[in-house]
């Protein structure tokens, strides 16, 4: 699989405290929770909602629970991923299934930082993995 390379753009629209901001993301490997991350930052719902179910078509708000509050790309919880990447749909979808701390909300934008208080680069190497 091809290392996916796309350009975002930090959405003002949404969020009016963030200034218009590129991100270039990367994916370090083709690992399943690389993929949702890519999904969740490129604003890929279709894709993100298809992996959702190919991993547990029987309950896919179960799965999508699941990766809300146990996903995460680089160190960020998977919806406070997607929100800096000004990712609208997906962060709907996930933050829909997110509880707690893993919840994006507009404070998340402010100080995009990992959970070791390091800020966020413009160019974002994603590595994605399963916190359980």
């Amino acid at each position: 699989m091809k290392t996916l390379i796309t350009s975002l753009l930090l959405g003002a629209v949404i969020f009016p405290v963030v200034a218009e901001e590129e991100i270039t993301v990367v994916a370090k490997d083709t690992s399943l929770a690389s993929q949702l991350c890519m999904h969740a930052a490129n604003d890929d719902y279709p894709k993100l909602k298809q992996t959702l179910t190919a991993m547990n078509a029987r309950d896919f708000a179960n799965t999508a629970r699941i990766v809300a509050n146990n996903y995460q790309c680089n160190e960020l919880p998977i919806a406070h991923f997607a929100h800096y990447a000004g990712a609208k749909t997906t962060l709907l979808l996930l933050n829909r299934h997110a509880y707690g701390d893993n919840k994006a909300t507009e404070d998340t934008l402010e100080q995009p930082t990992n959970a070791n208080n390091v800020a966020v680069e413009n160019v974002v190497y994603v590595l994605g993995e399963n916190r359980k």
